[in-house]
């Protein structure tokens, strides 16, 4: 099963163009339905050997979220299966998704958000990635893969790569444009203060934008810790990420 699991997920990264995390996930999902069902024969699994997954996983407790996503993982590799004609039939066609259950995001009120973004101990940089993060709604990996030359400061817009590598133009609010310039001009020897200068920095750069306290690029898991260390003064959340903001 390891053979055909590889040669699946090697198609996913190179003709769909997912991301290793992503990818990570399809993985877990299949190993974990081949050690349920114990078999190494790939054409004798049918609907029951699915039906039996999804029925162990209601049992141990897994959210309806999590079941879908498992039973998606499966669909997509059987169907790539008989794509290949590994397989004569696809097993998962037929199969329904288990209802999913509707949870109410958490998210900030609009004077939380702006009492946020009044607090004292923000940084440049903390202040910069918070009004971007809200005010645009843009996702953590969004935010930590830019680079000063995406910044048009003359359009006041953004270009942001998203999934699958694709590029989008995003229209900067004045409060994010403003916080990003002063975070820019905070970051000694980067880029020089006058502003023809600035301009041509910023248009040519393909530095990162957002840097660490070792001077490389923020991570994703380093932005997760100032969102929440912030959130955390002025609103008591179940959850306190980057999304909380983007919701």
């Amino acid at each position: 099963m390891e053979e055909y699991i590889t040669k699946f997920l090697k198609y996913l990264e190179t003709e769909k163009g997912l991301a290793f995390h992503t990818l990570k996930f399809y993985k877990v999902d299949l190993l974990q339905f081949f050690d349920f069902i114990k078999s190494e024969d790939i054409k004798s699994i049918g609907k029951k050997e699915i039906r039996d997954f999804i029925g162990s996983l209601l049992r141990y407790g897994f959210e309806n979220s999590s079941i879908q996503r498992k039973l998606s993982s499966l669909k997509s590799f059987f169907k790539y299966l008989e794509k290949e004609k590994i397989v004569d039939n696809n097993p998962t066609i037929g199969i329904k998704y288990p209802k999913k259950e509707f949870k109410v995001p958490s998210f900030l009120s609009i004077d939380k958000a702006s009492e946020l973004m009044e607090l004292s101990s923000l940084t440049q940089r903390d202040r910069a990635s918070l009004e971007l993060l809200y005010g645009t709604g843009i996702r953590a990996s969004e935010l930590c893969g830019l680079n000063t030359g995406d910044l048009d400061i003359m359009r006041c817009a953004l270009k942001v790569r998203g999934k699958g590598n694709k590029e989008r133009i995003m229209p900067l609010p004045s409060k994010a444009l403003k916080a990003l310039l002063n975070y820019l001009d905070s970051r000694t020897g980067i880029l020089p203060v006058n502003e023809t200068h600035r301009l041509e920095a910023c248009a040519t750069s393909e530095e990162a934008f957002f840097l660490n306290k070792r001077g490389g690029r923020l991570g994703q898991r380093s932005l997760q810790r100032i969102v929440k260390k912030h959130i955390e003064k002025v609103a008591d959340l179940t959850q306190m990420s980057p999304h909380t903001l983007r919701h």
